[in-house]
C-alpha cells in the first residue's frame, strides 16, 4: 500500500499498536497532569538523508507515485522547516514529512499509513458537544434556580467554587473546542476532539475544575436545613 511512497534506504516497519493513545508510558503523571504526545496507531518507516534539502526533495518525490496509484495526494505544507503531505484511498491515510535532524550527519523522513477518520466520528463528537452543552447549561440554570431561593450568605462559598471550577475548565474546553472545529474542516483527519482534556497540564486544570463543580453543585443541592424547614412551615396558613 505504502510502497510507492518510501525510497529505497527506508528502514522499518515500525508499529504503534494502539488506536490512540500517548507517547510513552502511561504513569501516574501523564494521567493527572497530561500529555502533549497523542497520536492515532500506525505503521512507518523511516529513511535518512545527508541534509535538509535531500530530505524535501524526498518528501516531494513520493507524491508522484502515490499519485499514479491511486491516491487522492494533499499540497505540501510547512515547506520552510518540515514539509509534509497527507494522502487518502479507501479509508486510509498515509502522511510523509521531514521529522528534522535524526543526528549530526542526518536528517529524517517518515512516512506512515494510518485509518482515516471513521464515517461516524465527527457526527459522535457534534453530538457529543451538543448534549455536553445542554447538560451545562442544566447545570448553570439549576445551580441558578437554587441561589435565588436562599440567602446570599449561604450561597456565597459555592458560588465562589462554581466561579473559580469554571474559569480552571476554560482552557481545556477552548482547545477542545478549536480541535473539533479542526475536525470540522477535515473530516477524514484523525483529530481528538477531546484534545484539551488530554493536554498536558490542560488536563490538570480540568481535575481541579470538575471538583470544584461536582462540591459546589453539592453544596446547592443539598437538602434544606431545620431553619429552612421552620420558614416554610411558618409561611402556611393556619
Amino acid at each position: 500500500m505504502i510502497a510507492p511512497a518510501l525510497p529505497a534506504n527506508s528502514e522499518g516497519p515500525h508499529r504503534f499498536e494502539a488506536v490512540f493513545a500517548p507517547d510513552g508510558e502511561q504513569g501516574w503523571k501523564a494521567l493527572l497532569l497530561g500529555t502533549d504526545g497523542y497520536r492515532p496507531g500506525s505503521v512507518s518507516w523511516l529513511s535518512t538523508w545527508s541534509d535538509r534539502s535531500a530530505a524535501a526533495s524526498a518528501v516531494s518525490d513520493a507524491r508522484g507515485p502515490l499519485r499514479q496509484a491511486g491516491w487522492d495526494v494533499g499540497p505540501v505544507l510547512d515547506e520552510t522547516c518540515c514539509p509534509t503531505f497527507v494522502a487518502y484511498r479507501d479509508g486510509w491515510r498515509i502522511e510523509v514529512g521531514s521529522q528534522g535532524v535524526v543526528d549530526a550527519d542526518r536528517v529524517g523522513v517518515q512516512a506512515s499509513v494510518t485509518r482515516a477518520a471513521p464515517a461516524l466520528a465527527l457526527p459522535a463528537a457534534v453530538a457529543g458537544a451538543a448534549l455536553g452543552a445542554i447538560a451545562g447549561w442544566w447545570m448553570v440554570a439549576g445551580i441558578a434556580h437554587h441561589i435565588r431561593r436562599r440567602p446570599a450568605a449561604e450561597t456565597l462559598p459555592a458560588v465562589v467554587l462554581f466561579v473559580i471550577g469554571s474559569v480552571a475548565l476554560l482552557p481545556a474546553t477552548a482547545v477542545s473546542a478549536l480541535a473539533l472545529g479542526q475536525a470540522l474542516s477535515a473530516p477524514a483527519e484523525p483529530i481528538p476532539v477531546w484534545l484539551g482534556f488530554g493536554f498536558v497540564f490542560l488536563r490538570l486544570g480540568a481535575w481541579i475544575g470538575a471538583g470544584l463543580l461536582t462540591i459546589a453543585v453539592l453544596t446547592i443541592w443539598r437538602r434544606p436545613g431545620l431553619d429552612d424547614a421552620r420558614q416554610v412551615t411558618q409561611s402556611r396558613p393556619v
